[in-house]
C-alpha cells in the first residue's frame, strides 16, 4: 500500500505541475471568482498529492484486523479522492456555482474521511504511542 500511495502521490504532484502549466498557457484572464475556481482545483490536487506522499513515506499497516481494515478503508477513499480532484480540475471549474462544483466537495469529503480513518486505525492499532 505504501508504493501504491507514493505512485499516486508522485502521479497527481505531476497532474498538479501540468495543471498550472494548463493554467498559465491555456486559461484566458478571467473574472476573480472564475479564476478562484480553477486556482482552487489546482490547489487541491497539491494537497492530495502532499497526503498521498506522506502515506506513501509513513504507512505501516496495522497488524490487527479492524486498525488494518480502517486503515485501508481510508486508502480507499484517499484514492477517490485523488481521481475525483483530477476530474475536478477539469469540470468543476467550468462554474463559479458552488452547488454544481459536486467533483470538488466530494474530493475534500473523501479526503477528510480517508485520513481520519488512517489516523484512528493508526491509534487503535497501537501505533503512534511512545
Amino acid at each position: 500500500m505504501r508504493a501504491l500511495h507514493l505512485g499516486i502521490g508522485i502521479l497527481v504532484l505531476i497532474i498538479f505541475l501540468f495543471s498550472g502549466y494548463y493554467m498559465l498557457e491555456f486559461v484566458p484572464e478571467l473574472p476573480n471568482g472564475e479564476r478562484m475556481a480553477w486556482r482552487a482545483n489546482h490547489i487541491y490536487l497539491m494537497m492530495i498529492s502532499v497526503a498521498h506522499l506522506l502515506l506513501g513515506a509513513y504507512y505501516s499497516p496495522s497488524e490487527k484486523q479492524l486498525p488494518r481494515a480502517m486503515q485501508t478503508g481510508g486508502s480507499l477513499l484517499m484514492l477517490a479522492a485523488a481521481a475525483l480532484s483530477v476530474l475536478a480540475f477539469f469540470f468543476d471549474t467550468a462554474t463559479t456555482d458552488l452547488d454544481a462544483r459536486v467533483y470538488s466537495y466530494f474530493s475534500a469529503v473523501t479526503l477528510f474521511a480517508g485520513t481520519l480513518l488512517h489516523i484512528f486505525g493508526t491509534w487503535l492499532g497501537g501505533r503512534g504511542k511512545k
